[in-house]
């Protein structure tokens, strides 16, 4: 006898707060305070005004009083451009990596993980030669694609039959092969490869 089927649930997921595009970004040149140049038109956007206001919350008091102060006089796009610049200029805590620090850290990589570069490198080639992973944590890059990569269109079965590939394809993770391939040989290819797939 078999258990019986227990009904399924979903749950929802978390939500995602995007700050809104309503404005465009001025050059670095021009300072943030000409955001309050912006129009004030309503715009679509993601992020309320109580949703910005919680965010100022989990800030510290200097930059929280200026982000406020902006908000209130300003508007949304404004503060949105206030904390975009305050995001990209802060002293840190930085995440990722600063592009001037990446022959540093080529550096660093070639002497502590020499091993692990011939696998990643041969994975960038395989990308070059147009062969991709046929899912997420493939080691291999085996599915073989023509000169022009058809992101909308299953690959023939010859290469796989894998309903999951064109999932795995448009979610572009080998994309960061190639940029570490090209930090660490400097080798153009790789980013005209990039290029040519964006």
């Amino acid at each position: 006898m078999q258990p019986p089927i227990r009904s399924i649930q979903f749950e929802p997921l978390e939500t995602r707060v995007h700050l809104s595009s309503s404005a465009p970004i001025p050059p670095a040149a021009q300072s943030v305070r000409r955001a309050a140049a912006v129009s004030s038109a309503p715009v679509a956007t993601a992020l309320t005004r109580t949703d910005r206001r919680a965010l100022i919350a989990r800030f510290s008091t200097d930059i929280a009083a200026s982000l406020l102060k902006t908000l209130r006089h300003s508007g949304d796009a404004a503060f949105d451009l206030s904390l975009l610049d305050y995001m990209i200029h802060r002293a840190g805590p930085t995440y990722f990596y600063n592009g001037k620090q990446l022959p540093r850290y080529a550096e660093f990589i070639k002497q502590v993980a020499s091993d692990s570069i011939p696998d990643q490198l041969e994975r960038a080639d395989d990308i070059v030669n147009h062969l991709f992973p046929e899912q997420i944590n493939s080691i291999a890059y085996t599915v073989q694609l023509g000169s022009k990569i058809d992101w909308d269109a299953p690959p023939p079965a010859s290469q796989t039959d894998n309903p999951d590939f064109l999932h795995t394809l448009n979610r572009q993770t080998f994309w960061r092969d190639l940029g570490i391939a090209y930090n660490l040989t400097g080798d153009g290819k790789y980013v005209r490869e990039l290029v040519s797939q964006l």
